[in-house]
């Protein structure tokens, strides 16, 4: 009986001097790694780099200067067939541009190898009343120096995003426009087009999310 008294006493020291070792380690490495944290974030903002919500907010931009309204514009134009909502009903041309962009989404854009009735349907769909608004938004949009959605950054992962799925498929239609132009001998407009497309997609660079980036570098190639 003694001796299990003993070897349970022994146990206990031992537990107890290893737990103490345990939270003596964790305390040096609180330390330790919190002097590294400071140090590194010192360092971060010593570089410029922004590590607030304060910080990584852009500048707000005044409304007569803001691009990010007009994506709106475009982007509601674009409606329910793309976004999956119910209302507003989306323009006939606009959905079956769509369509056909869709039909052909393995050809890299390139309208020559579609098929002929797809091809002799995109005059009369780059040309129609509601594509022709829908261009002359992309192109206000393409004129403004800023870009910001005032997005609420403080929010986290729950901060809604804009549509950013939208911006691509606008992309994609100007690229068809100007490839359109192009085949047709309008190199002028086809230019034009091209030029629009690439200064919405650096327009991006002004929202500081990865999301964004990436939807900034997947247009660039469309235009190209």
């Amino acid at each position: 009986m003694k001796i299990v008294k003993k070897i349970l006493k022994w146990l206990g020291m031992g537990a107890g001097t290893l737990l103490v070792l345990i939270i003596l380690a964790s305390l040096v490495m609180n330390v330790v790694f919190g002097r590294e944290l400071r140090q590194t974030l010192a360092q971060q903002k010593a570089e410029g780099r922004a590590l607030t919500i304060a910080e990584i907010r852009p500048a707000p931009v005044p409304d007569d200067q803001n691009a990010a309204p007009l994506f709106q514009k475009a982007a509601e134009m674009l409606g329910p067939y793309i976004h999956g909502r119910s209302v507003p009903p989306v323009a006939p041309a606009i959905k079956e541009l769509y369509g056909l962009v869709e039909s052909n989404r393995y050809s890299r854009m390139d309208i020559s190898t579609w098929p002929a009735a797809h091809r002799e349907a995109l005059p009369r769909l780059i040309q129609s009343p509601e594509m022709i608004q829908f261009f002359v938004a992309l192109h206000e949009a393409s004129q403004k120096p800023g870009y910001n959605n005032n997005l609420q950054y403080e929010d986290g992962p729950s901060m809604i995003m804009p549509k950013l799925g939208s911006i691509r498929q606008a992309v994609r239609f100007l690229s068809i426009k100007a490839e359109l132009a192009a085949q047709n001998g309008n190199t002028e407009e086809a230019w034009v087009s091209v030029l629009e497309g690439l200064k919405l997609a650096d327009l991006l660079r002004q929202e500081p999310l990865l999301v964004t980036q990436l939807v900034r570098i997947a247009c660039i190639p469309i235009m190209i």
